[in-house]
C-alpha cells in the first residue's frame, strides 16, 4: 500500500539536509554565513547537482547552495527557498562545473587586473582540494580564467583565459596541453572527445584543437560578433555536433571536425545563456529577458515568453518543464 508523507515531514527532511551540510561546512571553516533567504542577485554562474537535488549559484566570490525541492515549491507559490552561502577567496567567480560522478566541483575566476585561478573542491563537503593560479615563469599574472569544464572521465579539465590561451590540466592541476591562436579573450572552451577540444572568444571565431600536440585543426569564422558559449550535442543518429551562441544574435549548428556550418537561427536579441531542455530542444535566455525554446536539429523557434528577470545570466531546469532564471 502506497503511503504519502505529510508535507511537514518533507519540509523537515529538507531543512535537516541543509542544516547538516551547514554544520559540516562550519566545522571545516569554509562556511562564511548561513541564511534562510540567500542573496542571489548578480549571478555569474550556476549548475544543478542532480544527485543531491541542489542548485549551486555563484555571485561574485560567494557560492549559494539551494534545495531544488524548495525552489520548485517556491516556483509554484508554496514556499520560500532556503539555503546556505559559502564565501571563497576568489574575488570574482566566472564559471562552475561539477564532475560526472558529482564528487569534484571546479570554480573558475580571479581578480580582474590582478590574478586568475581555478579551485577544485571536494563535493559536497566543499573542502578545497587544489588551487591553481595563473602564472608566467612561476609568478602570478593578471589572467582571469573565464570558463572551465571537466572531461567526461573526470580526470582532466579544460580552462579558457583572458590572455587568449586555452589549457588542459590533470586532476592534480598539472598542465598537459596548451592552445594558443585566439587574438583576444577566450570566453569558453569544452572538451570534444579525448582527441579534440573546442574554444571560442571575442575574436568571433571557434577553434578546434588537437589535444596531443596542441595544433589548430580548424577555425570556424562565420559569426560576426563575439562567440560566447559552446555545447556538444548528439543527433538522433548519434553524430556529435557543435552548437555555438554569439553576440551577433545567432545560434549556429556545426559539424566542427569538417568545418561545416549546417544551419543557424537569428534571435530577436542577444542570447546570454543556453541549455538543453531535452535531447531535441534548447532553451535560450536573451538579454531582453525573453526565453525561447529552439528545436534541434532544425533550430526553429517554437515558443517564446518572458523570464520575468532583467539582466539575467543563468537558467537552470529544476524539474521537467520548470526553469528558474537569475
Amino acid at each position: 500500500m502506497h503511503c504519502c508523507k505529510p508535507r511537514w515531514v518533507h519540509i523537515f527532511c529538507v531543512l535537516l539536509q541543509v542544516g547538516l551540510l551547514a554544520q559540516g561546512l562550519l566545522a571545516q571553516g569554509v562556511l562564511a554565513q548561513t541564511t534562510l533567504r540567500p542573496t542571489v542577485d548578480r549571478v555569474t554562474a550556476g549548475l544543478f547537482d542532480t544527485d543531491r537535488k541542489r542548485i549551486v549559484l555563484a555571485t561574485e566570490k560567494t557560492l549559494h547552495i539551494l534545495s531544488a525541492d524548495e525552489l520548485l515549491a517556491s516556483a509554484t507559490g508554496q514556499s520560500d527557498h532556503k539555503g546556505i552561502s559559502i564565501e571563497l577567496e576568489l574575488s570574482q567567480i566566472t564559471a562552475l562545473d561539477l564532475s560526472s560522478d558529482s564528487k569534484s566541483l571546479l570554480i573558475a575566476g580571479g581578480d580582474p587586473g590582478q590574478s586568475g585561478c581555478v579551485e577544485c573542491l571536494d563535493w559536497p563537503s566543499a573542502r578545497l582540494r587544489k588551487r591553481i593560479e595563473t602564472t608566467k615563469d612561476g609568478s602570478p599574472i593578471a589572467d582571469v580564467v573565464t570558463d572551465v569544464h571537466w572531461f567526461q572521465s573526470g580526470q582532466r579539465w579544460i580552462e579558457s583565459h583572458w590572455s587568449g590561451d586555452v589549457l588542459i590540466r590533470e586532476q592534480d592541476g598539472t598542465q598537459v596541453s596548451s592552445f594558443t591562436g585566439h587574438t583576444g579573450i577566450v570566453l569558453s572552451a569544452i572538451p570534444w572527445n579525448d582527441q579534440f577540444a573546442a574554444s571560442c572568444g571575442i575574436d568571433q571565431t571557434i577553434k578546434i584543437w588537437r589535444i596531443a600536440d596542441g595544433e589548430l585543426v580548424r577555425s570556424l569564422d562565420n559569426h560576426t560578433a563575439a562567440v560566447t558559449k559552446l555545447l556538444r550535442w548528439s543527433s538522433p543518429e548519434g553524430k556529435p555536433l557543435l552548437i555555438s551562441m554569439g553576440r551577433d544574435r545567432t545560434l549556429r549548428l556545426w559539424d566542427p571536425l569538417i568545418g561545416r556550418l549546417i544551419r543557424f537561427v537569428k534571435l530577436q536579441s542577444i542570447p546570454v545563456a543556453i541549455a538543453f531542455e531535452d535531447p531535441e530542444s534548447l532553451m535560450v535566455l536573451q538579454d531582453s529577458g525573453k526565453v525561447s525554446k529552439v528545436s534541434l536539429p532544425l533550430l526553429e523557434i517554437e515558443d517564446s515568453k518572458s523570464s520575468e528577470v532583467s539582466n539575467g545570466t543563468t537558467m537552470i531546469q529544476i524539474a521537467p518543464g520548470v526553469w528558474k532564471y537569475w
